[in-house]
């Protein structure tokens, strides 16, 4: 006997409540279907506890009793550890709704979806601080390396394998950044090291890479002496010397003749970036007035600076916010400029409205257009924004081309350290030069990034715009 139309009626409600409900307790499926908002990490960003380390492959034991009362994404963390990467997949991508920011949940849930079906995987690592208040640093180099991992593991994987990303937090210290670079030694899976951020933390942990074989690459380290680690140490950002002579030939070609540097010559990064600034300044037959300070400390003026046509600070952003008020308040009017440390939020913070128009040192910017020294700039801007929903700041970039030349490496030259090593001290020389996304990369004999170019950026009332790209 056919079904009357209220029948009809009744039976479709029930079917889609089913429908609904099977939605509801299986959340991975939606989740995978759709790409989050990810906006860039912000100083205002919830702190992130410290990274996971690798997970075991796939087992066939039943999903572990996860504790109650975690959050979802703590929830994922101890499912993903425990080799329960359906359930991380799910847990992970609530915690990714509630707070797009977290690009380690992005990076574990990539992780999870790539080891889910029980096949190889290459592993390559991520060394940074995450947690700490040098944070901000891990969090986007791991947003360049997580996109990078993304668009190989969509393209199908290399060499028939796709791509974990393990990341290790160091604080930023140098102890626990020997701690990370042994742990990662143990793991012979671990083909090559994106890291780490800050150069306190590449020297510390470089000469165990060295003994161990392990290919580095440092996106973010600028420190001269990492050139001196050895072998498998490599650098794709120019460092402080490189930067100095950039800063001295802009403000030479804006006619500053007369500048004061503001140093701190207990400070190793602002008594070289000083030291290598005077020397090429006086080569292009510039004068330098010397103002000592200490950074993150009171602010004193010791010289006249009307006498100045620029004023350099070779400190920290919060250092180049308080001299920006105090020199402004003194009605100085003389441009301001620091290195790569001044370029980051928080100068705001410090500086308040003293801090607009204040320039500083960049590896890249997302605003810089048809520039023939960053040919892919403008167009990794793009395809940044479009899947991540923000524009990439520098260390994001830089990450992108370390991460990039890795998996390049494996591609073309094989899945070994010894092979990745080889193919990377070949580019630029047997090889040809790699066009990053940061602008031209060939490494010289100690693995320095050779001719790569700076930009002078400026600061606006909230944010900085692409200001001048300086040849090198």
């Amino acid at each position: 006997m056919g079904l009357t139309r209220l029948g009809r009626f009744t039976l479709t409600l029930a079917v889609l409540a089913l429908l609904g409900y099977w939605v509801y307790t299986h959340p991975e499926i939606l989740e995978r279907l759709r790409t989050p908002r990810v906006p860039a990490p912000t100083p205002q960003a919830a702190p992130f506890p410290a990274p996971a380390p690798p997970g075991p492959q796939v087992t066939t034991a039943p999903p572990p009793q996860v504790p109650g009362g975690l959050s979802a994404r703590e929830r994922g963390r101890v499912q993903y550890q425990a080799g329960d990467y359906a359930g991380a997949i799910a847990s992970l991508g609530r915690a990714i709704t509630a707070n797009p920011f977290d690009v380690e949940s992005l990076t574990l849930r990539e992780n999870a979806f790539t080891l889910l079906p029980g096949k190889p995987v290459w592993r390559i690592a991520v060394a940074g601080p995450f947690t700490g208040p040098d944070k901000q640093c891990g969090q986007q180099v791991l947003f360049g390396v997580y996109y990078a991992q993304r668009q190989v593991n969509q393209a199908g994987g290399l060499r028939g394998r796709k791509v974990v990303v393990n990341f290790y937090d160091d604080q930023a210290a140098a102890e626990e950044a020997v701690r990370v670079a042994q742990t990662i030694a143990a793991d012979p899976e671990v083909l090559a090291v994106v890291g780490h951020c800050n150069s306190r933390a590449t020297l510390a942990a470089g000469p165990l890479y060295e003994s161990e074989g392990i290919p580095v690459i440092t996106a973010t380290s600028t420190n001269p002496d990492i050139a001196q680690l050895g072998d498998f140490i490599f650098r794709v950002v120019g460092n402080d010397n490189d930067q100095a002579r950039a800063l001295a030939n802009a403000l030479w070609s804006e006619n500053r003749r007369t500048v004061v540097v503001f140093v701190d010559q207990e400070d190793a990064y602002s008594r070289g970036l000083s030291d290598n600034f005077q020397r090429r300044f006086a080569r292009l037959g510039g004068r330098v007035i010397i103002n000592p300070f200490t950074i993150g400390g009171e602010i004193i003026v010791s010289t006249d600076l009307r006498e100045a046509d620029a004023i350099l600070v070779t400190g920290e952003y919060a250092d180049a916010g308080k001299i920006a008020r105090l020199v402004r308040d003194l009605g100085i009017n003389a441009p301001i400029v620091g290195g790569d440390a001044v370029y980051s939020q928080g100068l705001f913070a410090f500086g308040g409205e003293a801090a607009r128009g204040v320039r500083a040192t960049a590896f890249y910017h997302y605003t810089v257009r048809d520039s023939p020294l960053l040919p892919r700039a403008e167009e990794f801007a793009r395809r940044f924004a479009a899947v991540i929903h923000a524009p990439p700041n520098h260390n994001m970039a830089t990450a992108y081309d370390a991460a990039s030349l890795i998996l390049n490496a494996i591609r073309e030259a094989g899945a070994q350290r010894q092979a990745i090593r080889a193919y990377l001290a070949s580019i630029g020389r047997s090889r040809p030069a790699y066009v990053g996304v940061t602008g031209k990369i060939a490494f010289d004999a100690d693995g320095e990034a050779v001719g790569k170019p700076w930009v002078l950026v400026r600061a606006r009332e909230r944010d900085f715009v692409a200001d001048t790209v300086i040849a090198p």
